[in-house]
């Protein structure tokens, strides 16, 4: 009975929000929408109802994009509230990723005005600055001018461990990339960690979710230290994140000298994913929307699968993070394709 217990109020809760989540039928249909006044129209019915007054009131499709994430990030206090224990530090692991991917933007306005010496005013508006797990000083970072001060100011958090030895080489070097891979892999480890504390049933579930999403980022980071960044396979195997599933960190996965295109790879690592259905791509955006695709196709056969179990169980919550966060991915490429005026097929496309 304390399974179903913990899990009854939560699972009815999130169920019920799972049920007025948008679907791909659903946003397929808005790209049909003329213009994003028209778009904003169609989400009158929804939880995403408000953006009409909010672009009416601004005009500006960042404050529209700025009020979408927040509304995302505001159902973490929910669960939190909700679950105890090992299930509520799960949770809290799933939500470092928003409140790392805040400090990454946080300390790449940072290295622009310090570094790079361009003025950041324009984009500081759009910051979350609300607390999600931690209290993130982020005016006092920005206006910092070192970075052994930005370590100092993130020393109440487990931040600043993170950043501290590798801000310095970041400035010197003039690339943030190792700061953002040792702020990634933080992450990584607090869900895998809080994965292994789950019973036994829940920590199955955690476990296999937690590696697809280290697969999925090292996925995309091939592509990027590949083709762009023209790295040979031993550099890109050290900036790999440990603890993938399907993806480990070996040289007969990533031999030396390998010269898979993007497509053939997913078919090797994922092979009940979709590559079949993608041929060689070209270009380095291309490269990295068909990864952004086949993350989405793999996260959401994971939430079905979630959805289709126990529903007494931690993946009821697994479930939810998943499908919002492609909700809230759909929504803002809408709101953006709308804004810049792309045709409806390409905006198709990148649905």
């Amino acid at each position: 009975m304390g399974r179903v217990s913990e899990y009854s109020f939560i699972s009815a809760n999130l169920r019920a929000k799972i049920s007025r989540i948008l679907d791909a039928e659903f946003l397929l249909k808005c790209a049909e929408a003329k213009d994003l006044e028209t778009l904003l129209m169609t989400f009158k019915d929804t939880d995403f109802a408000f953006l009409q007054e909010v672009y009416h009131k601004t005009a500006d499709i960042k404050t529209c994009e700025k009020e979408v994430l927040d509304n995302e990030i505001a159902y973490n206090s929910y669960l939190f509230k909700h679950t105890k224990g090992a299930v509520r530090r799960f949770c809290e692991s799933l939500a470092l990723r928003y409140e790392a991917d805040i400090l990454k933007d946080v300390l790449r306005l940072w290295f622009d005005r310090t570094v790079r010496h361009r003025n950041i005013d324009e984009y500081t508006p759009y910051l979350h600055r609300e607390p999600i797990v931690h209290t993130l000083p982020i005016d006092p970072i920005l206006n910092a001018d070192s970075p052994e001060a930005v370590a100092e100011l993130l020393s109440s958090t487990p931040y600043g461990k993170v950043v501290a030895s590798v801000l310095r080489e970041a400035a010197d070097t003039e690339t943030m990339y190792g700061v953002e891979t040792a702020i990634d892999a933080y992450v990584f480890r607090q869900m895998k960690e809080s994965a292994e504390k789950l019973p036994l049933l829940d920590r199955r579930i955690a476990k296999e979710y937690t590696g697809l999403l280290v697969d999925i980022e090292n996925l995309n980071r091939i592509v990027r230290l590949k083709h762009y960044f023209q790295f040979d396979s031993a550099a890109i195997r050290a900036r790999l994140l440990p603890g993938g599933r399907r993806l480990p960190i070996r040289e007969d996965v990533l031999p030396d000298g390998f010269e898979e295109n993007v497509g053939d790879l997913v078919k090797r690592v994922f092979p009940n994913g979709s590559g079949d259905n993608v041929g060689e791509t070209t270009t380095h955006f291309d490269r990295l929307l068909f990864v952004e695709t086949i993350s989405s196709e793999l996260k959401a056969k994971q939430a079905q699968k979630a959805l289709g179990g126990n529903p007494f169980t931690v993946g009821i919550v697994i479930a939810f993070f998943i499908l919002k966060r492609i909700e809230i991915r759909r929504i803002i490429t809408l709101m953006n394709a709308k804004y810049y005026r792309l045709e409806k097929e390409r905006i198709k496309e990148l649905l």
